[in-house]
């Protein structure tokens, strides 16, 4: 599907009569640093994704990727994802407890936080701390490679 965004890539799963379509998004929103260019860059991103919730109304939503900003941090970037889920009833899928504490790192400056996260529609988990499974592995890139399991709703 059609996106007009760059850092955002959709697909559209058709699953027929019986159950809802779902949208996948990968999502990368800009470094944040705070300027006036990457506060509007971060809410125009935003502003597409409601875009794509409201042109496929109906539908169950899975967006995932580099956030750039933390779940519990409340700068202006976080308040607008964070009133965007609330206004789409979007849930934080939020790692497991017992796994990784981070999804990012930059060992040069021994910066490490969660900046990866899953937002879905409630429908696609049974709870709203569903665990997103963190993987060690060795890769090239600051960002860890992630799964998400998700407990569908019969």
């Amino acid at each position: 599907m059609t996106t007009n965004k760059p850092r955002i890539t959709s697909v559209c799963m058709k699953n027929g009569v019986d159950a809802p379509d779902v949208v996948i998004s990968g999502v990368y929103m800009p470094w944040n640093d705070r300027t006036v260019w990457q506060i509007s860059e971060f809410e125009g991103t935003v502003g597409c994704l409601q875009s794509i919730i409201d042109r496929f109304a109906g539908c169950l939503f899975m967006f995932g990727g580099d956030f750039n900003v933390t779940e519990r941090t409340m700068n202006e970037c976080s308040q607008r994802l964070h009133e965007f889920c609330s206004l789409n009833n979007l849930h934080w899928l939020l790692s497991d407890k017992s796994g990784p504490t981070y999804t990012y790192h930059c060992d040069s400056n021994g910066h490490f936080s969660i900046i990866d996260y899953f937002l879905c529609s409630p429908q696609l988990s049974k709870a709203n701390d569903a665990p997103v499974i963190l993987i060690d592995s060795d890769n090239m890139w600051d960002h860890s490679i992630f799964l998400v399991f998700l407990l569908l709703s019969s």
